[in-house]
């Protein structure tokens, strides 16, 4: 007698129903999730990212030059120096010792400590602050080189009224600024050269001002 190993496909067909609503369903929800709510709109600075770059200062991708004691490119004196069996593009860093004579080590020796014992220069090996590498993940951002966006605090959306121009974030918010001649000029002042005034316009035009000609410069119009 021939078996019969036949089976009903209907479960699988609505199982495979279920699983491409499912996946549907959260496609639709991480992008709800990204659409901004009424009155809000996404954020101009990180651009709905809710991350801006690192700015801290020395942060490069993430990291920050080491603060141990180890060689590194950007301390001391580095010059070229022709030594036997290396290249003259080498760069070698001088250390004096107490008998008149000096040891130089070059860039290949970076991320390591140069220490002086009874006056003599001596290797000892690599930075244990950093392990070598003459550099270390920096600490504001923990080596990710990506910080919380300032502006949305992380929420990907500002409020409508919001602009790069003008928002309760920034440091220098614009002011209505009162000319002799009547009119009004709405900005901010980056500087202050002598007897003149440079004001930044929301159309990112610098207007030059002679400070007498200012009558008055009011108060901020964050939104």
């Amino acid at each position: 007698m021939q078996k019969n190993w036949g089976f009903s496909a209907f479960p699988l067909v609505i199982g495979l129903a279920c699983l491409a609503m499912a996946i549907a369903g959260c496609d639709r929800i991480g992008k709800a999730a990204n659409t901004p709510s009424k009155g809000t709109k996404v954020c101009f600075q990180c651009t709905g990212s809710n991350q801006t770059a690192c700015l801290a200062p020395g942060c490069k991708d993430g990291w920050t030059e080491c603060p141990g004691p180890c060689l590194k490119l950007s301390k001391g004196v580095w010059e070229h120096k022709h030594v036997d069996g290396h290249p003259d593009t080498d760069l070698w860093q001088r250390f004096h010792q107490a008998n008149g004579t000096a040891q130089f080590w070059n860039q290949n020796h970076v991320g390591e400590v140069i220490d002086t014992r009874s006056g003599m220069a001596v290797n000892i090996g690599k930075c244990t602050v950093c392990g070598g590498k003459a550099r270390v993940k920096c600490p504001t951002c923990g080596g990710t080189g990506q910080v919380t966006c300032s502006i949305c605090e992380g929420k990907g959306v500002v409020p409508e009224t919001w602009t790069a121009f003008n928002n309760p974030k920034q440091k220098n918010p614009p002011k209505s600024i009162q000319l002799k001649d009547g009119r009004t000029l709405y900005g901010k002042v980056e500087s202050r050269v002598g007897s003149r005034v440079y004001v930044r316009t929301e159309a990112g035009k610098q207007e030059e001002l002679l400070a007498d000609d200012i009558v008055s410069s009011g108060a901020s119009q964050q939104r």
